[in-house]
């Protein structure tokens, strides 16, 4: 995959994978913000704490965030008043309102230096969107976010703007985190399964009291369907130098494709060209999209970095937050937001476990019903997505190293890739329900076009739904040459 400009900011701590049976008060899964702040929340409550990451840390959605630290999420809070209506639209508002006032406190506190910085935020018009501004702060009126419209200097010049927003280096907040805690770090351990408190690892099982899952998406034989309540979706970043630069501030438009800025010291972000999964998309073409913003707004030449992101976006736009089963807890479905939703995430499972009401509880519980339109929409569009992926693939023809097709042999999909030593090949489908998987030229992955499941060249798993590798086939180099177009 290509690296995010945050894994260049801070020196790589080295961890050991887990390689033996072991006993722990509190077992976190998953290695970003979600699971480390759980751990921090957390670390006064028990003396043993052990996280386990199924790759390294930082590298699921957290590491390729741009790090935004806001409650203004896009146009977000007039939909969610139409679905759910004020009290929980204001809950929403709340908890990630809490999340910010939150890292700020904990860097202030724990003196990070992590580049934190209040900015303003601007909901701005990109392309004819002032009528949904209108929308937007109305609902904010509503429900008590504090937004004025205002005149800015770029696109549509229409914006409604939210004071006290923030943002971040988001890997040096988490190692200035790492630094103060005294915990057990397991990398390269992927959980198999999670059975009566007892997590089951490719080479060690992980006794526990209490357990989180906080993966982007749950790893639980009990899961409740939660891949038909969580709708994956692929957002771009490219960065740059701009000649023409604005106000460091946060910046979103309202429709789709959306567009999303910010700096870094002297580097602006632009981000979005966001698409459901199920829509496929070549990436270089969703690359060009902010590119091609960024040469004509803002006249950036050169881009120095560029990279995708994978969110879950659950069908009523609110987080799963809370208990699973009898100490098991879970956090996901941050829907893109995840910086304030995370923090504000690890305070309410810190409330459960020790038994306090919190007020977001029965708003967020995992479990609770989301039969709404998105629900239906989404799930009868799955089947045509399945039957539309088995019908994709390409000639191989000659395959250069470095690269990789979806090929049909014997009327079955496999997946062929070569580097500069060997060639890699191996089934097609998804492990998850059967999907047809794509090529990601760009990040060089099979990604499932259905629920999101995304797997290195080499079957390896990276992120579920799917629990297992894709079936290799192994094949030899001069065997590999013998394949003939389709």
């Amino acid at each position: 995959m290509l690296k995010s400009m945050w894994f260049d900011t801070i020196k790589k701590i080295e961890f050991p994978k887990l390689n033996n049976d072991i006993k722990t008060n509190l077992l976190v899964i998953g290695g970003g913000i979600t699971g480390i702040s759980c751990c921090y929340e957390l670390k006064d409550l028990f003396d043993n704490i052990t996280l386990v990451t199924v790759n390294d840390l930082y590298t699921g959605a957290t590491g390729y965030t741009t790090a935004k630290v806001t409650y203004q999420h896009g146009y977000i809070y007039y939909d969610l008043m139409n679905l759910l209506g004020p009290q929980k639209t204001k809950l929403y508002y709340e908890f990630n309102k809490l999340g910010l006032e939150r890292i700020q406190e904990i860097v202030e506190k724990e003196k990070i230096d992590c580049d934190f910085k209040n900015v303003d935020g601007y909901l701005v018009s990109y392309n004819n969107e002032s009528e949904n501004l209108k929308n937007e702060l109305k609902a904010y009126d509503e429900i008590g976010i504090k937004g004025d419209m205002v005149t800015i200097d770029i696109f549509d010049k229409m914006a409604i703007k939210v004071p006290n927003q923030a943002r971040f280096n988001p890997l040096k907040y988490l190692h200035g985190l790492i630094e103060r805690l005294n915990i057990s770090i397991y990398v390269d351990t992927k959980v198999l399964k999670i059975e009566n408190n007892v997590a089951y690892t490719e080479n060690g099982k992980i006794e526990a009291d209490h357990i989180i899952i906080a993966t982007s998406y749950p790893i639980y034989p009990n899961h409740n369907l939660f891949f038909t309540k969580l709708i994956p979706s692929i957002s771009y970043v490219v960065c740059g130098k701009a000649k023409k630069n604005i106000e460091d501030a946060n910046y979103i438009s309202t429709k789709e494709p959306t567009v999303a800025i910010r700096y870094q010291d002297d580097t602006m972000i632009l981000s979005g060209a966001s698409h459901k999964t199920k829509d496929i998309k070549n990436p270089h073409d969703q690359y060009h999209f902010l590119k091609n913003i960024g040469r004509t707004y803002f006249d950036i030449e050169d881009f120095t970095y560029a990279w995708s992101t994978r969110d879950f976006i659950s069908v009523d736009y609110c987080p799963f937050v809370g208990r699973l089963d009898e100490n098991i807890y879970l956090a996901t479905g941050y829907g893109k937001w995840g910086m304030t939703n995370s923090v504000a995430s690890s305070l309410l499972i810190r409330d459960l476990i020790e038994k306090k009401d919190n007020k977001f509880a029965e708003a967020f519980r995992p479990y609770r019903s989301v039969l709404n339109k998105r629900f239906w929409k989404y799930n009868s569009q799955m089947i045509k997505t399945i039957i539309k992926s088995k019908k994709i693939y390409e000639h191989i023809s000659e395959i250069d190293a470095g690269k990789g097709k979806i090929i049909k042999f014997n009327n079955k999909r496999y997946g062929v890739y070569r580097d500069e030593k060997q060639v890699y090949v191996v089934d097609a489908t998804c492990t998850h329900l059967g999907c047809g998987l794509m090529f990601n030229k760009i990040d060089r992955t099979y990604d499932c076009p259905c629920h999101g499941s995304k797997f290195n060249f080499n079957g390896r798993l990276i992120s579920g739904p799917a629990k297992k590798d894709l079936q290799v086939i192994k094949i030899t180099n001069k065997e590999a040459n013998k394949l003939q177009d389709i």
